[in-house]
């Protein structure tokens, strides 16, 4: 769906943004329920093997790279909503992949924007989303109300 809303015949970001918000929304359920799931089980023949962080983030967002970090506004957004679920995440496993995606997708913008299209922005943005990421204190104070993150409410 991103890459349709971002083809050139279609141009539009805003679609985009909602599908990044609905993955967004998946990985949070995700974080949320990791912190009460049971161990890996079996449930009668079946050995139960439940999909981890890795394999939902990079389902999420690594097909999806190559569409996002053409476009300025999708970008900032991609970063934010990157920001926002590392934000989040408490363990160190999540963290590094919430962090390997922000790299990712910074280099693949500032290769893809000139700086004066908005490349510079996408750095500040991964800038200020790593120390939201290095620093716990910081989070909790800025999460605080609205528009804790990038501008966004």
């Amino acid at each position: 769906m991103i890459a349709r809303a971002l083809s050139p015949g279609t141009n539009d970001p805003f679609t985009a943004i909602t599908c990044l918000e609905w993955l967004k929304g998946a990985l949070m359920a995700y974080l949320d329920c990791t912190r009460e799931r049971p161990p890996l089980h079996a449930v009668g023949p079946v050995l139960v093997h439940p999909i981890d962080f890795e394999q939902i983030i990079a389902t999420a967002f690594d097909g999806t790279r190559q569409y996002i970090c053409a476009d300025r506004i999708v970008s900032l957004h991609a970063m934010t909503v990157l920001a926002e679920v590392g934000a989040k995440a408490a363990e160190a496993e999540h963290l590094t992949a919430v962090r390997r995606r922000m790299d990712e997708l910074l280099a693949a913008s500032v290769a893809t924007l000139a700086a004066h299209v908005g490349g510079s922005e996408v750095e500040a943005r991964h800038a200020e989303a790593v120390r939201l990421l290095e620093d716990a204190a910081l989070r909790d104070r800025r999460r605080v109300g609205t528009g804790w993150f990038g501008g966004s409410g």
